[in-house]
Parts: C-alpha cells; sequence; structure tokens
C-alpha cells in the first residue's frame, strides 16, 4: 500500500511538472506570436551584417519572402567609411570594437561598398548559417548582451521567426570569392591583397538588391552635390541605382545644404521611393517641380561625413 501511494504522489508531482512546462511553452509561445503582430515586416529589405569569417550581409525581402545572402572572406580589403583608409574586414571590425563612437564602422563600410543601408549588425555567434543564426534560440543571447550587436529584440524576433518560416530554396548565397569583383592590389612594401573592385561588384550583383517597390515605380531621379567633395554625385548615384530607381544625371547645385533634400511634385514625394530616400538616406522633403525628372536629390554636409576623418 505504501509503494501504492508513493507512485500515485510521484505521479502527481510529475503531472504538475508537466502542467507548468506546457503552460509556460503556451505562454512564451503566445508571447511570440504577439511581439510578431505589434512589429510588422517593414516594405522594404531588412538588411544585417554578420560578422565572422565569413562575412555575410543577409537582406530580407519581405515582398518576395526571399533572403540574398552576399558573403565575403574576412580577409578582403575595403575603403572604410569616416577617412580610415584601406582595411581588411576583420581589422574594420575589429577597429569598430576599439572606437566606442563608431561600433558599426564594418557594416557602414560595406553597405557603401554594396551601395545599400545596413543598418544593422551581430557578431560572431558560433553559428554556420543564416537560418542558425536567426534562430529562437539566440534571443537570449541577443536579450542579455552576449552577443557584440545593435539589433533589439523587436527587431531580431520577426527576423528569426520569418526565417525559420521559409524554405531552403528561399536562400539565395553569392560568394564574392568566387566573382571577378575580388582583386589582387600590390601594395607599397611590394605584397598584395585582395580588395573588392566597386565596379566589378555592381555587375556581380546585378539586381540582387534592388527594393520591389522602388523599381516598380521607376521614377526618374537628377542627383545634385552641393559640396566640394567631387566624388558624392557618384556615390549616391550607385544608391539609388542599386535600390531600382533610374538616375538621369548628376550635376552641381547651389547653395549647399546640410541635410540632403528630395524635391518635387506633392504626389512623387508621397510615393514609396520618396520615403525610402526619407527613411535610409536621412533626407528631408521639399515640394517643388522639376523639368528633367520626377524627382531631384541633392547632396551636402551630412551625406559629405560619411568620408571623411572624423
Amino acid at each position: 500500500m505504501d509503494v501504492q501511494r508513493k507512485h500515485y504522489r510521484l505521479g502527481i508531482r510529475y503531472a504538475n511538472v508537466f502542467v507548468f512546462l506546457a503552460g509556460f511553452a503556451g505562454l512564451a509561445l503566445l508571447l511570440v506570436l504577439l511581439l510578431w503582430q505589434l512589429f510588422p515586416a517593414s516594405p522594404f529589405r531588412t538588411t544585417v551584417l554578420l560578422a565572422g569569417n565569413p562575412v555575410r550581409v543577409a537582406s530580407w525581402d519581405g515582398t518576395r519572402k526571399h533572403v540574398t545572402v552576399i558573403a565575403f572572406p574576412a580577409s578582403v580589403a575595403i575603403t572604410g567609411l569616416t577617412g580610415v583608409g584601406e582595411y581588411s574586414l576583420e581589422s574594420l571590425w575589429k577597429l569598430g570594437e576599439l572606437d566606442k563612437r563608431d561600433k558599426g564602422l564594418l557594416a557602414d563600410s560595406v553597405g557603401e561598398a554594396l551601395a545599400v543601408p545596413i543598418p544593422w549588425y551581430i557578431g560572431p555567434t558560433g553559428a554556420s548559417s543564416v537560418r542558425e543564426i536567426f534562430s529562437l534560440r539566440n534571443i537570449f543571447g541577443i536579450v542579455t548582451g552576449k552577443f557584440r550587436t545593435n539589433l533589439s529584440l523587436q527587431i531580431f524576433l520577426p527576423l528569426a521567426l520569418a526565417t525559420q518560416s521559409l524554405r531552403t530554396d528561399a536562400f539565395e548565397e553569392l560568394n564574392v570569392a568566387d566573382t571577378p569583383a575580388v582583386v589582387q592590389k600590390e601594395l607599397a612594401d611590394g605584397t598584395s591583397e585582395q580588395f573588392i573592385d566597386g565596379d566589378r561588384l555592381d555587375v556581380v550583383l546585378g539586381t540582387r538588391l534592388e527594393e520591389e517597390d522602388v523599381r516598380t515605380q521607376s521614377l526618374r531621379v537628377m542627383i545634385y552635390n552641393t559640396t566640394a567633395t567631387q566624388t558624392l554625385g557618384r556615390r549616391m548615384e550607385r544608391r539609388v541605382s542599386r535600390a531600382g530607381a533610374l538616375v538621369v544625371g548628376i550635376g552641381n547645385d547651389s547653395p549647399a545644404v546640410g541635410r540632403c533634400i528630395v524635391s518635387g511634385p506633392k504626389e512623387k514625394l508621397e510615393t514609396k521611393t520618396t520615403i525610402f530616400f526619407t527613411q535610409f538616406f536621412g533626407c528631408e522633403t521639399k515640394v517643388g517641380e522639376s523639368i528633367r525628372s520626377d524627382l531631384e536629390l541633392r547632396v551636402g554636409s551630412d551625406f559629405e561625413k560619411l568620408f571623411v576623418p572624423r
């Protein structure tokens, strides 16, 4: 009889534990679903730099339910922003860690090389694929600061849920090391290093990182540089073209502006193209007429600061 009572009490105890765990799991799932509803997907790409070797750039296209992954060898060199010079990707990551003012140095510099905005980054997690990195089990590392990242839970969670729901064929990975975009460059000391050639990279990328809504609208954009830095017009042209808009010309203009300005008829300023410019380039809008194009985009000192030493 005592043995039966003992087994009965153990059964009750295990049943209570099971009910507790099931209830906890149910509440956790409910919380995840509620957070997913609270933070709907952006109409534009969400692009994240994944540090490591290789360095990956993962870009989620919520419209097409597709993820484009661009992989670079960590040893390949690019020109870092804010005048730091040419460094390997792994060195730029370390520089960003040392410079507390510019923790996103690698993401910003790779973004300039690709001509796409990369607002988010995450350091090495020990995972080997995008699906593993954006796994729900890494939520703890995001919340506790285990990973070096600027991703908040509000950004990470929708990406993780979206990533886990995608089929394998929804992921497209391009290894830049296997393309003509990586070239050998001779250094002053007689040695050589691998470097990313921007023009060749543009050809390799093609339309992979276009914004669907911007491409569909196909607005004509005239770009004006209001600074003394001659390369700014071309730099902005790459960004605008990569998004999918049609650049019809690049020119100089005055007076100089600080924050970039997008001007055009009121109906053109309400388009997804203009919203993209304001959201990712930090532009303000101004109603006006444009003879040569649908929109005029003037770049100024705020954009120039990205390329001069601090």
